[in-house]
């Protein structure tokens, strides 16, 4: 894939209180093709409490070390004394790298990447920059049946990656945050089936967003992509993987882009592609996000125990 005479994406990298995570992370960045051209933004929030004062000054020692060991084009630090909170950090980090070139490659601390990563990212960020049709690349793919037989190197889906992704500003702008019109969503029975192609957790996600239950940027980004009839495009062949799947993080599960995410591929020669929704493949997506009865009742048992 070609990336010569093109201006790069710059790499947005969103860490907190885990240095062997961001360590590693990091670390794979860095052995990335492009990593010495590309320039790299560390986000780094405050710490939540007292108890995360000490794990998150290591972090904070740890991107300053990596500054000065010019494995990228540059590095450039974002630190914030005070904690913004997961969903608040990484909307104002996109926004303002974003907004200041136009595109971004966004990385969570707990994601190793292929060393094809950062070529795939930028060729598809290249290829996909006109067709408003999409949304969002995503790094990483889950290992579903239909895939097998699937003849194309690319697919499209109808839910954005959350842990290693790209998108461009004018498709970010886009994005309500306040979620206006999540009334008539609420009221629509047809809207909330067209959201829930995803995952059927999707509409659930989002209604505990607006009553104040969790705290999330992806499941807005998620919805402003519904709205939009765009989709994201994820490669038949995950170029990361998550190693945060261990109780360390904030919003860690066992569900979603963290189940299913132990291995990568180091496949070059992705061709990209214009193409329509596979459904087979949609469809497998969108069991991997399956919320079953059991699952929701053990929720709301947790939640009424905190309570």
């Amino acid at each position: 894939m070609e990336t010569q005479n093109r201006v790069l994406a710059p790499i947005v990298l969103f860490v907190y209180a885990r240095a062997d995570h961001a360590k590693k992370t990091i670390d794979a960045l860095a052995e990335n093709y492009l990593a010495k051209e590309s320039n790299l933004h560390i986000f780094c929030d405050g710490p939540k409490k007292e108890s995360a004062i000490e794990a998150n000054n290591e972090v904070k020692n740890l991107i300053k070390k990596e500054s000065e060991l010019g494995r990228f084009k540059s590095v450039t630090l974002h630190i914030s004394e005070k904690n913004k909170g997961l969903a608040k950090s990484i909307i104002g980090g996109v926004s303002e790298i974003i907004n200041e070139h136009g595109k971004c490659i966004v990385v969570e601390d707990d994601v190793v990447t292929s060393k094809y990563f950062l070529t795939y990212m930028n060729e598809a960020l290249e290829f996909y920059k006109d067709d408003e049709e999409i949304f969002s690349i995503a790094g990483f793919t889950y290992d579903l049946k239909a895939l097998k037989k699937y003849p194309h190197d690319v697919y499209y889906s109808y839910r954005s990656c959350s842990m290693c992704w790209a998108s461009w500003s004018d498709r970010f702008n886009k994005i309500d945050w306040e979620v206006k019109d999540y009334k008539t969503l609420e009221k629509s029975r047809k809207l909330r089936r067209k959201f829930n192609r995803g995952g059927n957790d999707m509409f659930r996600m989002l209604r505990h967003q607006m009553r104040g239950e969790r705290d999330s940027w992806a499941i807005r980004y998620c919805y402003a992509q519904s709205k939009l009839n765009s989709y994201a495009v994820y490669p038949k062949f995950s170029l990361a993987c998550n190693i945060g799947n261990d109780g360390s993080g904030t919003h860690c599960s066992n569900k979603g882009e963290s189940a299913n995410s132990v291995s990568f591929s180091n496949f070059e020669n992705i061709k990209l592609e214009k193409l329509k929704i596979n459904k087979s493949v949609a469809r497998d997506f969108k069991k991997q996000y399956k919320v079953t009865l059991p699952e929701a009742i053990n929720w709301l048992k947790r939640k009424i125990f905190k309570k």
